[in-house]
């Protein structure tokens, strides 16, 4: 008899669950690692840049201007990561709303184009699973069926009631899109990536705080807290100056983020704030490339393949702005592995 591995929704054959775990670990061999990084900050200019990042597979094939294609060849290069672990992982409704990333933040250009009664100009993301045109439908009539549970009932939620300013309109998605996870993760019976979800809320709020404290005139009085967090509701509700931050957060695990994302002069950078609390979710994540008989390696995997992309844009946009490599360095997230 075939043992199979039970993943809430359903189940998949372990010899199937092997197969796809053996060949995360050869992809792993393709992240951009600290070597390969460093080869990359040795890149005399973007040509060479572009074709060392073709060869190590972190993006697609550019034959038209590279200037203006490279953006598109890293969204098609995530679009292929997407697509492998929709195909190969043991728990494929999370991966799902893990992959919809890109599709939600279509949502929300069509959501601001509806609360501005205006055709929004900016980004679309060439990765997303649905067109423009499915989108358009689903936002206009509210209809997310297609979508995985819990994400498809809280954004249709939403739409009954929906934000009419972008930073409520960013605050209700990313709710909605990481307590779907960690329902979903919950349900898997993951209890580590639910654990890991629950962190990158604790800091997505932090960084609200920051940005509220940054600019207060361009958000709301209050924001959503992101669900399933560790920090208590309480230390959100009078956020105050930034200066209160550090103390609050003395005695918590991140106040090592807080004092790397200091300015040097009594304050906090967010810029800083957000590579810091990338660098320590990816040390969190370091443990579930050992985990056995569970989804935790492939959704490792599909997040450390983010930190590449977030590192690629980096290094092409630090590239064309002439940064030189030593200040570039400071400003790569840490690599999956290291």
């Amino acid at each position: 008899m075939s043992a199979h591995l039970d993943v809430g929704s359903g189940t998949r054959d372990d010899a199937a669950y092997a197969a796809a775990c053996g060949r995360v670990r050869v992809l792993e061999k393709r992240l951009l690692g600290p070597e390969r990084l460093e080869e990359l900050l040795g890149a005399r200019d973007l040509p060479s840049l572009l074709q060392t990042l073709e060869r190590f597979g972190a993006l697609a094939r550019i034959d038209a201007d590279p200037d203006k294609e490279w953006e598109r060849a890293l969204d098609l290069s995530g679009a292929r990561a997407d697509r492998l672990l929709l195909d190969i992982d043991p728990c494929p409704s999370v991966s799902r709303m893990l992959v919809l990333r890109a599709d939600l933040v279509n949502v929300r250009s069509l959501m601001r184009s509806r609360a501005l009664g205006t055709v929004y100009p900016g980004p679309w993301h060439a990765r997303a699973l649905f067109g423009r045109q499915q989108l358009e439908v689903m936002v206009r009539d509210g209809d997310y069926a297609a979508w995985p549970e819990p994400l498809a009932r809280k954004l249709a939620a939403l739409q009954q009631n929906p934000p009419t300013d972008l930073p409520a309109i960013n605050a209700a998605l990313d709710s909605a899109w990481i307590g779907s996870l960690r329902e979903g993760a919950i349900q898997s019976g993951s209890r580590f990536f639910a654990d890991w979800l629950g962190h990158a809320a604790d800091l997505g709020n932090i960084r609200a705080w920051l940005r509220l404290d940054a600019a207060p005139s361009a958000w709301p009085a209050s924001l959503p807290l992101l669900p399933g967090g560790h920090l208590g509701e309480d230390l959100f509700a009078a956020r105050g100056a930034v200066s209160r931050l550090p103390g609050r957060l003395a005695r918590t695990v991140y106040a090592p983020v807080i004092a790397r994302a200091g300015d040097g002069s009594g304050g906090l950078s967010l810029a800083m704030f957000e590579r810091a609390s990338d660098d320590f979710l990816t040390r969190l994540l370091q443990p579930a490339r050992y985990l056995s008989l569970g989804p935790e390696p492939l959704w490792a995997w599909h997040l450390a393949r983010e930190i590449d992309a977030k590192n690629v844009r980096a290094l092409i946009l630090g590239t064309l702005a002439g940064i030189a490599p030593e200040r570039l360095r400071t400003l790569l997230r840490q690599p999956h592995g290291a």
